[in-house]
């Protein structure tokens, strides 16, 4: 689907989970009507992302599908024998309609190619060789073939200080791995104190690239 009907789809469920909370809180919409800033901080309160896959696909649309074409398409595996013509119309159809346990988390097409992705979020120290463990770790997971599998690490560590960090060095260690029959890249995603959201390739070779970051309400 193109980014933008996924983004409806985000709209929507939010919405529904905002009426909802109002409605929890003995609330009723004529209480915030007029009153935006009543209503802004009442919906700062609310939790929108409410598990490990309301995360991915929000990373996936608002994050990771930026440093691609605006008119990209984003693409999940679907259970089998689902009908590709099946209506969706939240984030839950989408969730109960996506395969769990598959090597793919997402497809990112653009008009020259399509890429394939697995999503793992870090949340440990963040030194080179803490963060180089991980990633052998899902490495040998896989059996040290990704085939054509993009691994996209996201950092989610409380202590944002990339300073003990060596990219170059952690990319000479993965060189040093037996991967076998892998046609695809390790990338490493982080944001730099709320102004841009930072993409490093640190496998087959090393490569920056940094978006400015911006807030999902004004995408």
């Amino acid at each position: 689907m193109s980014r933008n009907e996924l983004k409806d789809l985000f709209k929507i469920t939010g919405r529904r989970i905002l009426s909802e909370q109002i409605s929890k809180q003995g609330y009723t919409l004529d209480d915030f009507r007029g009153n935006g800033a009543k209503m802004l901080e009442f919906t700062k309160k609310v939790e929108l992302v409410r598990n490990k896959e309301d995360c991915e696909i929000f990373l996936v649309l608002y994050v990771f599908s930026n440093f691609y074409e605006k008119d990209c398409e984003i693409c999940f595996e679907l259970k089998n024998g689902v009908s590709l013509n099946i209506e969706i119309n939240n984030l839950v159809d989408l969730k109960e309609v996506c395969e769990e346990n598959t090597l793919n988390d997402f497809i990112v097409i653009t008009s020259s190619r399509a890429r394939i992705f697995q999503l793992k979020r870090y949340r440990n120290i963040l030194q080179t060789d803490d963060l180089f463990k991980f990633l052998q770790e899902k490495l040998l997971h896989y059996g040290n073939t990704l085939g054509k599998t993009n691994l996209l690490v996201t950092l989610e560590s409380k202590d944002g200080n990339l300073s003990g960090v060596n990219f170059r060095k952690i990319n000479k260690m993965l060189l040093g791995l037996d991967l076998r029959n892998t046609d695809s890249e390790i990338l490493i995603s982080y944001n730099e104190e709320n102004k841009f959201n930072v993409m490093i390739r640190v496998y087959p070779t090393v490569a920056w690239s940094k978006r400015d970051f911006i807030l999902p309400s004004e995408q």
